[in-house]
């Protein structure tokens, strides 16, 4: 019977340590959760009062915007660049379009041929100007296009203004702008000289051959 009753008080024992171990546990849970609310921060909440703020603002409830730092003004220098314009080369209609990989007939060579320019008729001795500004890269006085002057213009645009007369004072490296004297109608190239006096304009994009009238368009 002794060692009845000692099992049964060893037991209620075992039981009530378990018991206080769970209230123990449940008391520092509760401890530990409220001390991590009170750390936790409270949200900041910034009062914007109308006696800070323009009349208008106040009067609308809405706050001036202040630019933001460290934000560099805009360049000038950065800024992009106008698009190029484009002038006529001297003033009278087209005799001859541009053909493009399409056969014309050449009434001085008596044959059909494709045309890589455009002829513009006008007087022997027309002022011929630079279509817009650039650099000379040649000055020829021989070959199918008689004396004719090449110009190299932004974006990729190369001209070669042909047929003018002979004189031309321009030399390879000037820099011409637009308007500038290139030189004057004439008479020199031989594929054309049974044509009406004319400048032979021919004029390339990135190394292929385009109409110069293209140009012109507004």
């Amino acid at each position: 019977m002794k060692t009845g009753k000692k099992s049964f008080f060893a037991g209620k024992g075992f039981y009530g340590v378990l018991l206080l171990c769970a209230i123990a546990v449940a008391v520092s849970g509760y401890v530990v959760f409220s001390d991590d609310r009170e750390e936790l921060p409270e949200p900041v909440n910034v009062e914007i009062w109308e006696a800070d703020l323009p009349e208008d603002a106040a009067e609308t409830g809405e706050a001036e915007t202040e630019p933001t730092a460290g934000k560099a003004e805009t360049d000038p220098a950065e800024e992009v660049a106008a698009p190029l314009t484009y002038q006529m080369p001297v003033s009278g209609s087209v005799s001859q379009s541009f053909s493009g990989e399409t056969l014309v007939y050449s009434a001085t060579l008596d044959d059909w041929r494709t045309h890589n320019g455009v002829d513009i008729a006008c007087d022997l001795g027309c002022d011929v100007k630079a279509i817009t500004k650039g650099a000379v890269v040649e000055v020829a006085a021989e070959g199918p296009l008689g004396n004719a002057v090449t110009v190299e213009h932004a974006g990729g645009i190369r001209a070669v203004y042909a047929n003018l007369a002979d004189g031309v004072a321009l030399k390879e490296g000037d820099s011409v702008e637009a308007g500038t004297l290139i030189g004057r109608v004439g008479n020199s190239m031989y594929t054309e000289n049974a044509e009406q006096t004319h400048l032979h304009l021919e004029v390339m994009r990135n190394g292929s051959y385009i109409d110069p009238m293209l140009l012109f368009e507004k």
